[in-house]
Protein backbone atom coordinates (compact mmCIF):
# COMPACT_ATOMS: atom_id res chain seq x y z
CA UNK A 1 0.00 0.00 0.00
CA UNK A 2 1.59 3.42 -1.13
CA UNK A 3 0.80 6.62 0.91
CA UNK A 4 1.18 9.99 -0.49
CA UNK A 5 2.29 11.78 2.35
CA UNK A 6 5.20 14.77 2.32
CA UNK A 7 7.38 15.81 4.71
CA UNK A 8 6.17 19.72 5.77
CA UNK A 9 9.84 20.66 5.47
CA UNK A 10 12.64 19.93 4.04
CA UNK A 11 14.85 21.82 6.43
CA UNK A 12 13.29 20.54 9.26
CA UNK A 13 14.69 16.75 8.62
CA UNK A 14 11.51 14.68 9.56
CA UNK A 15 11.25 11.32 10.03
CA UNK A 16 7.63 9.80 8.65
CA UNK A 17 7.22 6.11 10.24
CA UNK A 18 4.66 3.95 9.10
CA UNK A 19 3.74 1.28 11.22
CA UNK A 20 0.43 -0.75 9.20
CA UNK A 21 -2.07 1.94 8.18
CA UNK A 22 -0.87 4.41 11.08
CA UNK A 23 1.69 7.27 10.57
CA UNK A 24 3.59 8.61 13.10
CA UNK A 25 5.35 12.49 12.58
CA UNK A 26 9.08 12.49 14.25
CA UNK A 27 10.91 15.77 14.32
CA UNK A 28 15.15 14.57 13.79
CA UNK A 29 17.15 15.47 16.97
CA UNK A 30 20.18 16.62 15.83
CA UNK A 31 23.33 14.39 16.13
CA UNK A 32 20.66 11.19 17.00
CA UNK A 33 20.32 7.48 15.36
CA UNK A 34 16.94 6.93 13.81
CA UNK A 35 16.31 5.03 16.95
CA UNK A 36 17.20 7.83 19.42
CA UNK A 37 15.10 9.78 18.04
CA UNK A 38 11.86 7.16 17.48
CA UNK A 39 12.69 6.31 20.99
CA UNK A 40 12.45 9.95 21.79
CA UNK A 41 9.08 10.14 20.07
CA UNK A 42 8.17 7.03 22.41
CA UNK A 43 7.92 5.08 19.72
CA UNK A 44 7.81 1.36 20.71
CA UNK A 45 11.11 -0.26 18.81
CA UNK A 46 13.09 -3.30 19.93
CA UNK A 47 16.64 -3.50 20.13
CA UNK A 48 17.65 -5.94 21.87
CA UNK A 49 21.53 -5.13 22.52
CA UNK A 50 20.66 -1.66 23.39
CA UNK A 51 21.19 0.13 20.07
CA UNK A 52 24.98 -1.56 19.50
CA UNK A 53 24.61 -2.77 16.47
CA UNK A 54 24.83 -6.54 17.07
CA UNK A 55 21.20 -7.52 17.44
CA UNK A 56 19.37 -6.41 14.01
CA UNK A 57 15.65 -6.06 15.68
CA UNK A 58 15.39 -2.62 15.03
CA UNK A 59 15.95 -2.86 11.61
CA UNK A 60 13.63 -0.66 9.55
CA UNK A 61 12.73 -0.53 5.87
CA UNK A 62 13.75 3.14 4.05
CA UNK A 63 10.47 4.24 1.74
CA UNK A 64 11.44 7.59 0.58
CA UNK A 65 14.78 9.81 1.48
CA UNK A 66 17.68 7.34 1.52
CA UNK A 67 19.45 9.38 0.05
CA UNK A 68 19.13 11.63 3.49
CA UNK A 69 20.15 8.60 5.39
CA UNK A 70 23.98 8.48 6.47
CA UNK A 71 25.47 5.50 4.61
CA UNK A 72 25.54 1.65 5.79
CA UNK A 73 28.07 0.97 8.84
CA UNK A 74 30.32 -2.00 8.59
CA UNK A 75 27.96 -3.56 10.94
CA UNK A 76 25.13 -2.88 8.46
CA UNK A 77 27.10 -4.02 5.48
CA UNK A 78 27.76 -7.31 7.38
CA UNK A 79 24.28 -7.65 8.04
CA UNK A 80 23.38 -7.32 4.63
CA UNK A 81 25.59 -10.08 3.78
CA UNK A 82 25.19 -12.77 6.99
CA UNK A 83 21.12 -11.93 7.37
CA UNK A 84 19.94 -11.44 4.27
CA UNK A 85 19.04 -7.48 4.92
CA UNK A 86 17.87 -5.49 1.54
CA UNK A 87 19.32 -2.45 0.25
CA UNK A 88 16.29 -0.55 1.59
CA UNK A 89 16.30 -2.26 5.14
CA UNK A 90 18.64 -0.20 7.63
CA UNK A 91 19.77 -0.64 11.36
CA UNK A 92 18.20 2.42 12.89
CA UNK A 93 21.02 2.12 15.86
CA UNK A 94 23.32 2.89 13.35
CA UNK A 95 21.46 5.56 10.94
CA UNK A 96 21.50 9.37 11.15
CA UNK A 97 19.22 11.60 9.04
CA UNK A 98 19.90 14.57 7.69
CA UNK A 99 17.10 15.09 5.57
CA UNK A 100 13.40 13.69 5.37
CA UNK A 101 12.96 10.44 5.20
CA UNK A 102 10.18 7.93 5.32
CA UNK A 103 10.22 4.47 7.21
CA UNK A 104 8.30 1.26 7.85
CA UNK A 105 8.84 -0.69 10.96
CA UNK A 106 7.33 -3.93 12.29
CA UNK A 107 3.58 -3.81 13.91
CA UNK A 108 3.47 -4.02 17.69
CA UNK A 109 3.72 -7.53 19.32
CA UNK A 110 0.79 -8.28 21.14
Amino acid sequence: MAFNIKPQSKKTGEILVQRGYEVIHVVNLKDKTLLQNLLAKKIDLEASCGGNGTCGTCKVKVIEGAENLTGPTELEIEFRADRGFGADERLSCQAHCDGPVRLSIPQKKD
